[in-house]
C-alpha cells in the first residue's frame, strides 16, 4: 500500500497503489489535508491503476474527501478504476456522487 502525491498548477493526482485498507487513512488524509488550502487548485485526480483492492474504510475516506471539498471550487473525481475496484465503486454508487474516468 502507497500513497503519493504530484500537484502542478491546478490539479494534484493522488496515486494509490496496492491493497487499500483502512490503515491508509492518516496517510491519505495529511496527503490531501494541505491541498485543500491551495486557491489554485481544481482538480484532485485519484489515480486507482496500480490499486489490487479497496475496502469499506477507504470509501468512507473517499466520501470524506467529497465533503471537505463541497464548498470549494474543487473537483475530486477517479481515474484507472477497473477491474475489481472499478466495480466495488461502480456497486457501492461513487459512479453517482464522483466523475469514474
Amino acid at each position: 500500500m502507497s500513497v503519493s502525491i504530484t500537484v502542478d498548477a491546478t490539479k494534484a493526482i493522488i496515486t494509490l497503489e496496492g491493497r487499500l485498507d483502512y490503515t491508509i487513512g492518516r496517510v491519505f488524509r495529511e496527503g490531501y489535508e494541505p491541498l485543500l488550502t491551495n486557491p489554485c487548485l481544481e482538480k484532485i485526480e485519484i489515480d486507482l491503476g496500480a490499486a489490487d483492492y479497496v475496502d469499506s474504510a477507504v470509501l468512507g475516506y473517499f466520501l470524506i474527501l467529497r465533503e471537505r471539498v463541497a464548498n470549494t471550487k474543487i473537483e475530486v473525481y477517479f481515474v484507472n478504476s477497473q477491474g475489481v475496484v472499478g466495480t466495488l465503486l461502480r456497486i457501492a454508487g461513487f459512479d453517482h456522487l464522483f466523475s469514474l474516468r
